[in-house]
């Protein structure tokens, strides 16, 4: 059976030309993160499983529509060699392109990077 639970995670770029300072936020379901080619191109990092308050598709439209503008403001938008454009069609699904530039390097600031996401989450969570 399909695990549909909604998730937001961040990503790091696979491919050699990826920056290293470069990451992802997308939000998916389980299954999805699953996918081979989808693991093949992106190392995830961390993933936060979404409440039950909203069906994938309004996660998804909250995702490109509250989240990305919000990720934004704090980070450089970035674009890696393998971004949704080219994983279309790929294990039915397209990558994210809410990929961002970390001024110093993702890992080295993760706690930062989750707390500008878990603060939209939050504010969602106690509309």
């Amino acid at each position: 059976m399909k695990n549909e639970s909604s998730l937001i995670y961040i990503g790091l770029g696979a491919h050699v030309s990826d920056s290293k300072r470069m990451f992802g936020v997308g939000s998916t379901t389980i299954h999805k993160m699953q996918c081979r080619e989808y693991n093949r191109v992106m190392t995830i990092e961390w993933v936060y499983v979404l409440p039950s308050i909203k069906t994938k598709q309004q996660w998804d439209y909250w995702d490109n529509h509250t989240l990305t503008p919000h990720m934004l403001e704090h980070y450089e938008q970035a674009s890696p060699i393998w971004n949704a454009d080219h994983m279309k069609g790929v294990c039915h699904q397209s990558r994210t392109n809410g990929w961002y530039m970390h001024p110093k390097s993702p890992r080295e600031y993760h706690d930062e990077i989750v707390a500008v996401i878990m603060e939209k989450i939050n504010e969602e969570i106690n509309k």
